[in-house]
């Protein structure tokens, strides 16, 4: 089972959309539209950039509820912790649908807990 550190990309001024996660292990806070944000409030919702843990590069981001799951599809809870974050359910980062067709994932599959990606 591999773990990889979480790392938050800091926002840097007007550079601050263009810095994305892109090695293993990082991410940040962002709002709709993209650009950098402070996490969620307690109760709030707010999105959650990510790279992929295999290095591919920027993988994506997920709607996610401080202290709550929001309700949908595709969203998690985050445990309001912004240095060493906890999301839950798990992370599948799927690399072909149920019908084989291909997606652009990498076909991990594992759980940020305590600031830790770990592989399932």
């Amino acid at each position: 089972m591999s773990v990889v550190p979480a790392r938050q990309v800091p926002a840097i001024g007007d550079n601050a959309y263009r810095v994305a996660p892109n090695a293993p292990g990082e991410y940040r806070f962002v709002d709709r539209d993209g650009p950098c944000a402070p996490p969620p409030a307690p109760g709030a919702v707010g999105h959650f950039d990510f790279a992929c843990v295999r290095g591919r590069g920027y993988c994506g981001s997920v709607a996610i509820g401080c202290g709550h799951k929001p309700a949908g599809n595709k969203t998690w809870a985050w445990d309001g912790n912004v240095d060493a974050p906890t999301l839950s359910p798990s992370i599948n980062c799927l690399s072909h649908g149920p019908n084989g067709e291909k997606y652009a994932g990498c076909g991990w599959h594992g759980w940020l807990r305590a600031g830790e990606w770990t592989e399932a």
